[in-house]
């Protein structure tokens, strides 16, 4: 290996000034995983779930045929919602979306949340 490489497995070169110390995460050793923020999952899956029933509705109304079985299938779903293709139908869709992502998201998170800490307490227990 050469000077830079002395010793080392793997190759820091255009790290950080830090080195791995600036990653605990990936750091030997280290037995704490990273929480998600149940409000963070919330907004980004309320915005993408949203967002997709938003630009499937839109496109639906320029080109009937697009998406006809997925809006179906979400209107038997979101009582209320209806695939007659309308803009009040876009909305209502999109608002759905907006209330079950955020949902999900939330739910996502928690639950991740909950087995990482039970995979963390079971590592660290087995280990002592």
């Amino acid at each position: 290996m050469g000077p830079h490489g002395a010793g080392r497995k793997y190759s820091t070169a255009g790290m950080s000034p830090g080195g791995l110390d600036s990653y605990p995460e990936i750091r030997k050793g280290a037995n704490k995983m990273a929480r998600l923020s149940g409000r963070v999952m919330a907004v980004v899956t309320a915005l993408l779930w949203g967002g997709c029933m938003l630009v499937v509705g839109l496109i639906n109304l320029g080109a009937p045929s697009y998406g006809v079985d997925f809006l179906r299938m979400m209107s038997s779903v979101y009582p209320g919602f209806h695939d007659t293709r309308t803009v009040a139908e876009v909305v209502v869709g999109t608002a759905y979306g907006l209330v079950d992502g955020a949902i999900a998201g939330c739910l996502f998170a928690w639950l991740y949340n909950r087995v990482a800490r039970i995979n963390t307490h079971g590592t660290q227990n087995a280990a002592h």
